[in-house]
């Protein structure tokens, strides 16, 4: 199965685009603007459930327990390896 992918400047950006259909969201926590952690919170919201596969930087345990109370389905930490990435985009193809 073929997907597409699509990039956005900012959470702000993507919450106010018109496309529908997502297969699953990947973000940086620390983004320009609105964090991918409140972004995610503002998709389930607004009743998205699409996936959303966090990534970050940051070592403070604190961001994982946020990601994962936000809904993230996997988060990654930078640097990761790219079959983390490809199980995580696996789980949530799956979803």
């Amino acid at each position: 199965m073929a997907h597409q992918a699509h990039g956005y400047a900012t959470a702000e950006e993507f919450l106010a685009a018109e496309e529908d259909g997502f297969d699953c969201v990947i973000t940086d926590i620390h983004l320009p603007g609105m964090s991918g952690i409140e972004m995610m919170r503002r998709l389930r919201e607004r009743g998205d459930t699409v996936p959303v596969i966090v990534v970050t930087a940051r070592e403070e345990n604190k961001w994982l327990a946020e990601a994962k109370a936000g809904g993230a389905l996997c988060l990654l930490r930078k640097p990761f390896e790219t079959r983390d990435l490809l199980d995580c985009l696996d789980r949530a193809f799956a979803a």
